[in-house]
């Protein structure tokens, strides 16, 4: 199957009072049509710098990133991002939240209406369409943010650590939810967390990125069948992909402290 995103040796290097500080190195993976891939790796390893330049918010210093073989130059609507930080206008209701990206790209109101409340049933908010954020839970205003990301319909959804302010039943919910709204739609979607339950869980690839300047350490295939379940969370080939990946992650942590490290540690993880 043709790749539906490529990212292309791309380096990134940021410049601040004449000092240079890379944050990515040679960075390169593609996603094919339709893919869930997880991005994870240690504190600081440029996932959000990834996510940046696909949504187009930088350009690479280096290399290029295509989507759908056009080269990504700057934002587009074609790609949806959804961000860790609750993005919700606050002095919009539910309903015109949903709306307003749907409004920014010219679509006529009718369809606007049409979609939004779509899209209300889709994230279980019915009932909500006149609350305004401040009235919200924290996983509710997330349903929100997903939904008018979804409402203009991207060709691949961009998500940054989405669950990260969660606590842990929203977020199990939250997973759930966006595992049955893929099922659904087939998006493409990208999504960087700092969880590997998380990633293993909702994922069907997982990119395992280097400590900074990040490069793809690991490409692993999870494999695992869905709908995802407790019962997978605890079979044999779930642990082991657990083990390898976080045995990767920490010997890249490791490798970042400035401090000596003891050799009964280093043993843990060879």
């Amino acid at each position: 199957m043709k790749a539906k995103l490529e990212v292309k040796n791309v380096y990134k290097v940021f410049l601040s009072r004449n000092k240079e500080t890379p944050a990515l190195s040679d960075m390169s993976f593609s996603i094919r049509e339709k893919e869930f891939v997880s991005v994870v790796g240690p504190s600081g390893c440029g996932k959000t710098t990834l996510i940046n330049l696909v949504a187009g918010f930088y350009a690479p210093t280096k290399g290029e990133i295509l989507l759908n073989d056009k080269r990504i130059m700057y934002p587009g609507a074609d790609r949806g991002v959804v961000f860790q930080k609750y993005t919700s206008f606050p002095w919009l209701t539910v309903l015109d939240n949903i709306k307003f990206g749907l409004k920014i790209i010219n679509f006529p109101h009718k369809e606007r209406e049409k979609i939004a409340k779509e899209y209300v049933k889709i994230v279980g908010l019915n009932g909500f369409e006149n609350e305004y954020p401040k009235n919200l839970s924290g996983g509710m205003q997330q349903r929100v943010a997903l939904a008018r990301t979804l409402a203009t319909n991207p060709d691949i959804l961009l998500m940054d650590e989405p669950f990260g302010a969660l606590d842990t039943q929203t977020r199990r919910f939250m997973q759930d939810l966006l595992l049955q709204i893929w099922k659904k739609t087939r998006k493409t979607i990208l999504f960087v967390t700092h969880d590997v339950d998380e990633a293993l869980f909702m994922a069907d690839k997982v990119l395992v990125m280097s400590t900074r300047p990040g490069h793809i350490k690991d490409i692993v295939d999870v494999g695992l069948e869905r709908p995802r379940n407790l019962k997978i969370e605890f079979s044999n080939k779930y642990i082991k992909l657990k083990e390898h990946i976080q045995k990767i992650i920490t010997k890249e942590s490791l490798k970042s402290l400035n401090e000596p490290i003891p050799e009964t540690i280093k043993q843990l993880y060879q």
